[in-house]
């Protein structure tokens, strides 16, 4: 039984990063699901399609313009944002979301989906990461990712239902799938592997059930809880993803001290969300993920 309610009437959603690896990923697998759900894609440039031409750094008039013309959305969606993979500096992480978000208090969008990221806990335990878990950053990325987090709190004093989304690793969009892509014979992909044998133990999920996690946040009629851990909810060996991928690849040991198994715990995800069984399993990730890749190939 599906533990969310979606709304009665359609909904407009914006997406604000379309055009990122996530965004990207998202979009490709958003018409899979209900039509209740339409899809604007915010893009910087003019861009075909259901689009808005608007760089939110650039403050909320052009977008204010369109939604003159258009109409008004129901659901702001923020996957835009400096990655550890994007060369951008991060504290464009605080600036991207003050921006969105007083674009969205201006033009009265109530609900606010946030791209977070697991990296906010750090890895100073090797036991599921509850969305209670103390936040321990340990790099520049996850601090500049729990500063954007603590600035959603300034504006949910000002009436916006903000929902921080806690991100795994999406397969497609996280550095194992790009080491993977960019292997070859020559150029061959390594992979930590611990004195018990094992692999990295990871929480991952695929592109087309991120979107789906993504499209039914958007409908759920209730009140989100203020961050949500998101993943498929059994955790899985980095050495899984790369098998599945079908690429070759060597071992190479780990300093001692490193955690073995850095993971989130998504029951609370699950209370909301009805996942299948198989999103879990890396075939099911990189299936999804190879049906995203146009120009790529394995």
């Amino acid at each position: 039984m599906k533990m969310f309610i979606p709304e009665a009437k359609p909904i407009r959603v914006l997406l604000v990063g379309a055009s990122g690896k996530l965004g990207k990923l998202v979009v490709h697998f958003w018409n899979d699901f209900s039509p209740l759900v339409t899809l604007v894609e915010q893009h910087r440039r003019s861009h075909p399609g259901n689009s808005v031409k608007w760089s939110p750094l650039d403050g909320h008039l052009e977008l204010s313009k369109f939604v003159d013309k258009f109409g008004n959305f129901d659901v702001m969606v923020i996957l835009a944002g400096a990655t550890p993979n994007s060369n951008n500096e991060y504290s464009l992480n605080k600036d991207i979301i003050v921006s969105c978000l007083s674009a969205a208090n201006r033009l009265k969008i109530k609900k606010i989906l946030v791209a977070s990221s697991s990296a906010v806990y750090g890895s100073y335990k090797a036991i599921p990461f509850t969305e209670t878990s103390k936040c321990i950053p340990q790099n520049p990325y996850g601090i500049s990712k729990l500063e954007m987090e603590r600035e959603c709190d300034i504006w949910r004093s000002k009436g916006l239902e903000i929902c921080c989304l806690r991100i795994g690793n999406v397969v497609g969009a996280d550095a194992l799938s790009s080491n993977i892509l960019s292997s070859t014979m020559e150029n061959v992909l390594y992979l930590d592997v611990f004195p018990t044998g094992g692999g990295a133990i990871r929480s991952y999920i695929g592109p087309r059930t991120m979107a789906s996690v993504i499209h039914s946040l958007c409908l759920y009629s209730g009140r989100l809880p203020e961050t949500l851990n998101i993943a498929s909810p059994t955790p899985v060996s980095m050495i899984d993803i790369a098998a599945a991928s079908g690429k070759p690849w060597k071992s190479r040991d780990v300093c001692n001290g490193t955690n073995r198994s850095i993971t989130l715990d998504c029951s609370a995800l699950s209370k909301v969300y009805c996942f299948d069984r198989r999103d879990s399993e890396p075939n099911t990730m990189v299936a999804q993920w190879k049906e995203t890749l146009v120009h790529e190939t394995f």
